[in-house]
């Protein structure tokens, strides 16, 4: 039987359980385990949302909530009906053990990205969320104004208004097809396409319209495949063909005059099969590409959209100021078939309402992680038309949201959001140690709210530091005495993969590190290079932040990225910072961390 009055998934946690079974204890117990109950056996609702701080067990409650819906559906449900988004591979092989654990099959994991990646063209290159990350964060493309602009825009309700004008405008002119050739001859011009298309009924969908034109082109393909058997070219074919497919037309005569008065060698009839199955053969691939309507150019379509400004003339109001280099940017993005994560999911949701959604019904239940990086116009109304009969469990943490869109536009964790949903909130933190707790939540807004488990721990250390070679050779102290206290997991945390890669290149000729990047799947014991956006959801013993100083962490974005990574350490945090501390740290109470500032002492030998 599935019993969930032992649910708190962290091992910690319940260790200490263990050592301090008092009435208080007992009574925070007794709210944990009630909280994560909400989430595990809630049948009821459409869309749950757990807005949960960091620390506070929601995924793994969300975990907790796959097995036991395994179990209690057990006859109607199995785990490929089941799907997870995930932040990021790390963080799929880090989950990967609990559903076995639990006794049950693990469910279809993936991020987001290698989900939007499956829909593509597969001549299309689809930037990762990681690399806009880091242009972001970087700021130093001749762009990057009209870039972040459109990072904010791309993710709007104002966006996806004007992406639906634009699709309702083309069910009445400008489609753009493409010539169907044959051999090398155009035998269906374009023009004869776009002008059968819009003498379909207006009042259907594009993509069921399109089927009408498909259904006609094959029709046309009948007529075609009559006149092509008479050419040359088809006897010049059957000369090349194999032995095995003239004995295969023998066998398959030879079948037909067993039912027939006609039983001598009929060589005309023999010819006239060659010449049939050869002309079928060289139209299968092209019968198969319209059957898929490749007939159709939604990408040189799309472009319409950000070359003719006809197309938003009456969208005016709906439109940033930056809109022209929006579209220049865009433009010559698309044109090099590039599609930048902004772009993705509202091209993605164009082109289906274009070529029709391949909904997948038989999937239950969604589930979406770090919930706060998606946003309701594209990614979620995409997500609804792919998985239209599933249920979904929103997570994540508001206070973790990394991605600029964030921080203008509403995400699926915003109270503003308007689909119906049940929300659950968790704010007690137990990943960290209170004293870790305490200090990460003294820079957040609504910080007050986040409710530290009482486990005794040291303060956060912040070392100001003078020189980057004084930083790392203290950094490397740190590590060792980390290492000497038999904490197995150490993260060195950096803000960009740039600072990162410095960090690895500048320290494994005097420790052994590994280096993550966006391509890691797994991570074991011992020390990692990190950046902080791939570091979420993953904890860690000890943590490092190797470059706290103002200068790397100032803007509110920043902030949140700053908070994701100092609360991954589960036992320990170090800050260093060569000069001025970042802001955040200032607005501190100074009690909440112990602060160092190392001189260089020089020392003169004359």
């Amino acid at each position: 039987m599935f019993d969930t009055g032992l649910t708190i998934g962290d091992h910690l946690l319940q260790s200490v359980l263990g050592n301090q079974a008092n009435t208080k204890m007992k009574s925070i117990v007794s709210t944990i385990q009630r909280e994560q109950n909400q989430i595990i056996r809630n049948e009821k609702s459409n869309v749950l949302i757990v807005q949960g701080v960091a620390g506070s067990g929601k995924t793994s409650a969300a975990l907790q909530r796959v097995a036991y819906l395994l179990y209690r559906y057990r006859e109607t449900l199995t785990s490929e009906q089941i799907v997870l988004f995930s932040p990021n591979p790390l963080f799929n092989s880090y989950v990967a053990t609990v559903l076995p654990e639990l006794g049950e099959d693990n469910m279809q994991q993936m991020t987001f990205y290698q989900y939007l990646h499956r829909q593509l063209d597969d001549s299309f290159r689809l930037e990762t969320p990681f690399e806009q990350m880091e242009f972001f964060l970087q700021k130093k493309d001749e762009n990057y104004q009209a870039r972040v602009e459109a990072m904010h825009y791309k993710a709007s309700l104002a966006y996806k208004e004007v992406i639906d004008h634009f699709l309702t405008k083309l069910a009445n002119n400008r489609l753009v097809f493409r010539n169907i050739t044959f051999r090398g001859e155009t035998i269906i011009p374009k023009e004869t396409l776009e002008k059968y298309f819009y003498k379909t009924e207006q009042a259907l969908p594009i993509p069921e319209r399109l089927e009408k034109v498909s259904n006609w082109i094959l029709y046309q393909f009948k007529k075609l495949e009559h006149m092509e058997r008479e050419k040359d070219w088809v006897l010049e074919e059957s000369e090349l063909l194999d032995k095995a497919d003239y004995v295969d037309v023998h066998d398959t005569l030879q079948e037909e005059n067993r039912f027939s008065e006609d039983t001598f060698d009929d060589y005309d009839r023999e010819e006239e099969l060659l010449r049939k199955r050869i002309v079928a053969w060289k139209l299968r691939p092209l019968r198969k590409k319209v059957q898929q309507l490749s007939f159709v150019d939604p990408l040189k379509t799309f472009r319409l959209l950000f070359s003719d400004m006809e197309w938003v003339d009456d969208q005016e109001d709906k439109l940033p100021p930056q809109w022209q280099d929006i579209c220049r940017i865009t433009d010559e993005n698309l044109k090099n078939k590039y599609l930048t994560w902004e772009d993705a999911p509202a091209y993605i949701y164009y082109e289906k309402n274009i070529l029709g959604f391949d909904a997948q019904r038989t999937i239950q239940h969604l589930f979406v992680d770090e919930a706060q990086d998606y946003t309701p116009p594209f990614q979620f109304a995409f997500m609804k038309k792919m998985f239209p009969v599933s249920r979904m469990t929103l997570l994540g943490d508001i206070n973790q949201a990394i991605y600029a869109h964030a921080l203008r536009e509403e995400t699926l964790l915003s109270e503003k959001w308007q689909e119906k949903h049940e929300r659950i909130v968790l704010t007690r933190s137990y990943r960290s140690t209170e004293p870790i707790v305490n200090f990460t939540k003294s820079f957040m807004t609504n910080g007050d709210l986040i409710e530290p488990f009482e486990r005794a721990g040291n303060l956060p250390v912040l070392l100001e530091v003078e020189q980057q070679e004084m930083a790392d050779g203290t950094i490397i102290e740190q590590i060792e005495q980390y290492q000497e206290n038999g904490h197995e997991t150490i993260a060195l945390i950096g803000k960009t993969m740039e600072e990162c890669r410095s960090i690895y290149r500048r320290l494994q000729s005097r420790l052994k590190l590994e280096l993550m990047t966006q391509e890691a799947h797994t991570f074991g014991k011992g020390i990692v290079v990190i950046p902080a956006y791939l570091a979420k959801g993953i904890e860690f013993d000890a943590v490092i932040i190797a470059d706290a100083s103002d200068q790397n962490f100032q803007d509110t974005l920043e902030r949140n990225l700053f908070y994701t990574a100092c609360t991954r350490a589960m036992h320990e945090l170090s800050l260093f910072s060569i000069g001025k501390p970042s802001r955040f740290i200032q607005t501190i109470p100074k009690k909440q961390y112990t602060h160092y500032k190392i001189h260089q002492i020089l020392v003169n030998n004359d």
